[in-house]
């Protein structure tokens, strides 16, 4: 499960909004790519042909390792690229992200799947998820946009939500591979700060994140991108 680049999550209750709240930098920064070019900041360079066909890719790729009758959440879905693709193989799906802009195109594009719920976040916890109450969840192309402090606490929130015995899926860009070293070196050489860059990860430090949630790795794979199929322990 890997592609280019990811993105970082919020929205509202697609029933009733929540209510106004001040936003934080990574929403301003996705609510402004959203007004721009939706499709491309979520995959660089897609076009709308290409776009979907990897959210099918990816949707079929997550239904490979999900149970029949799941609950999902779906971290970080912008306008909802995988979600449309794997809600009708869900019990229900929650998608949650942190721009407002994303979750409006992704409440059109979603519309007639019943068992999509979207929520807005303004940081890494899930508050409208109560414990042990998710079977999967998954943050694809994600965790790569958030400080590392902020994927941290993502990751704690899922071992949070996820019912004994669940899983999750995350990716991360490679910093020792030829490709994300080269994306770092160019960050650096622009002096690229906004909150939505991209972060790579050593295997390394990808393991010492596991290893201090006390997450078990089911699957653990580095390439270009590290992905990472795994599961929490119980205490």
């Amino acid at each position: 499960m890997s592609e280019r680049r990811g993105r970082a999550g919020g929205g509202s209750d697609r029933k009733a909004a929540g209510e106004p709240r001040r936003a934080s930098a990574y929403a301003e920064s996705w609510d402004g790519l959203a007004r721009g070019d939706a499709l491309d900041a979520i995959c660089a360079g897609a076009d709308p042909e290409s776009f979907e066909a990897s959210g099918r890719e990816h949707a079929g790729q997550i239904r490979r390792v999900l149970e029949p009758g799941s609950s999902v959440l779906d971290f970080g879905c912008g306008i909802g690229r995988i979600a449309k693709y794997l809600a009708p193989h869900c019990r229900e799906l929650h998608a949650v992200d942190v721009s407002a802009e994303m979750l409006a195109r992704a409440r059109k594009r979603l519309a007639g799947l019943d068992n999509v719920r979207l929520h807005q976040v303004d940081g890494p916890a899930l508050p409208m998820l109560a414990d042990g109450s998710v079977d999967f969840a998954y943050a694809m192309l994600v965790l790569h946009h958030l400080a590392k402090q902020d994927a941290f606490l993502v990751l704690r929130e899922f071992g949070r939500v996820l019912r004994p015995g669940g899983r999750f899926f995350a990716n991360f860009p490679n910093l020792l591979s030829a490709r994300y070293t080269a994306v770092f070196e160019e960050y650096a050489s622009r002096r690229e700060r906004a909150a939505h860059r991209v972060r790579p990860w050593s295997p390394d430090e990808v393991r010492w994140l596991l290893g201090r949630l006390r997450a078990e790795p089911l699957h653990f794979a580095a390439g270009d991108e590290i992905e990472v199929l795994g599961r929490f322990g119980s205490s």
